[in-house]
């Protein structure tokens, strides 16, 4: 092959590559683009609104963060933005989160938990958070699976118990309904905690107007609304928290439990703003209700909250 100075001439390149050699000296002659993100005059506009909320907020994905730059956008009168624009703005200035690279090997599960309307399915589940002096708090909580409210919750550095079940389900008929019986059947699904299958738990659903539904073994997707939630909380909440104490981590819950309810509700709900989530009316539609069953004795609580809400006249 012909060389000069050690280079191999562009006929020889050319002829080897089996390409024309004009092309090879165009390619030489063109000036070479740049790579990497590009940017717009309108991202100065949007990155402080981007930082307060990734500030706020820092385990917020891109995703989140785009409903919240959504939602102050339309406070303000303005359109709003894509999602792989966020992303954009946030790659650039070095605002994203670190990817997530674990592995999951586990069961396929090809179920669907979430329910088409609210006051259909409840979710229930625990979980404990661990203070830096050793002690544990137990948190029982009971979500929607439409709307993904948190109706009602409780906390306690003992174990949980078949008492805490029965009162969360009567606080969340109350605050749902504003009785002690759901007016068509409620699903209710935890998993297979002694506190679940209690004699005295299935008694109190069965006042209640509570179907219970219990997840398969070693299959947590089954009730992948309740486990979202708890992922959520530990890391956007508890994980940006040096917890001291158990009374600490008391005064903290329910200030919480209310910022997820107004900000969090991002998705399942149709990425709803809070007033909208607020509003929602529970469901009118008629059930085939089942065939009523006598149930030989109402337990002492269900009767003590119908006598409570009876004297104040069903408000709650």
């Amino acid at each position: 092959m012909e060389r000069f100075d050690g280079w191999f001439t562009v006929k020889t390149v050319a002829d080897t590559l089996g390409v024309a050699r004009s092309h090879l000296a165009e390619r030489l002659s063109r000036p070479a683009r740049p790579h990497g993100l590009y940017h717009k005059p309108e991202d100065a506009r949007l990155l402080p609104t981007i930082r307060a909320i990734v500030d706020a907020r820092p385990s917020y994905g891109y995703r989140r963060v785009t409903a919240l730059v959504n939602r102050a956008l339309r406070s303000r009168g303005e359109a709003s933005v894509n999602a792989k624009r966020v992303l954009r703005i946030l790659q650039a200035n070095g605002l994203t989160l670190a990817p997530h690279t674990a592995r999951r090997p586990g069961r396929t599960h090809d179920g669907i938990v979430v329910a088409l309307h609210s006051n259909v399915r409840w979710c229930s589940d625990r979980l404990e958070l661990r203070c830096r002096d050793g002690a544990v708090l137990r948190v029982l909580f009971a979500i929607d699976a439409c709307d993904r409210e948190i109706m009602a919750w409780s906390a306690t550095t003992t174990g949980v118990s078949a008492e805490m079940v029965c009162d969360l389900m009567i606080a969340c008929c109350e605050r749902r309904f504003g009785a002690t019986k759901t007016p068509h059947p409620v699903e209710w699904l935890s998993d297979n905690g002694s506190a679940y299958i209690a004699k005295e738990t299935a008694q109190t659903a069965a006042a209640l107007g509570l179907r219970l539904l219990f997840m398969p073994v070693r299959s947590p997707q089954s009730n992948g609304i309740a486990e979202a939630f708890v992922k959520t909380l530990k890391r956007d909440y508890a994980r940006l928290t040096i917890l001291d104490d158990a009374e600490t981590v008391m005064r903290l819950l329910p200030g919480w439990f209310e910022d997820y309810n107004l900000q969090q509700q991002l998705g399942g709900g149709g990425s709803l703003d809070p007033p909208c989530l607020s509003c929602r009316k529970p469901l009118r539609h008629s059930y085939p209700l089942a065939r009523e069953t006598p149930v030989r004795a109402v337990p002492e609580r269900v009767r003590r909250a119908a006598a409570r809400l009876s004297r104040c006249g069903g408000k709650h």
